[in-house]
């Protein structure tokens, strides 16, 4: 986990995503066309979980990196599902770089 210092002058949270499991990836348009990422990654670090929940009650940006795929995210929304170190992510996407990563 780290914090770059902005993204376009917002605070950013980074989480290098390769070694966790992906399922349930996907993105979606809303009414007013606005695209959202979601997906349940884990099992997550205990620093990578707090990093995260901070991220969402404060508003920070999220950066996920997958091998193949970048994604910025904002509007962060998380919650535990499962295992206690697994969790749900939902966001807005501000940014995407390459190819959504396939669900195991």
């Amino acid at each position: 986990m780290t914090h770059p210092p902005t993204t376009a002058g917002v605070s950013c949270l980074e989480l290098d995503c390769t070694a966790y499991q992906l399922e349930r990836a996907s993105t979606r348009y809303n009414q007013s066309d606005v695209e959202f990422f979601s997906c349940h990654c884990g099992p997550m670090s205990q620093a990578d979980l707090a990093g995260l929940e901070h991220a969402a009650l404060t508003g920070m940006c999220v950066r996920l990196l997958f091998p193949k795929f970048r994604i910025l995210l904002a509007e962060v929304e998380m919650a535990h599902v499962g295992s206690s170190a697994w969790v749900r992510i939902v966001g807005r996407v501000m940014e995407r770089d390459g190819e959504l990563p396939r669900s195991e």
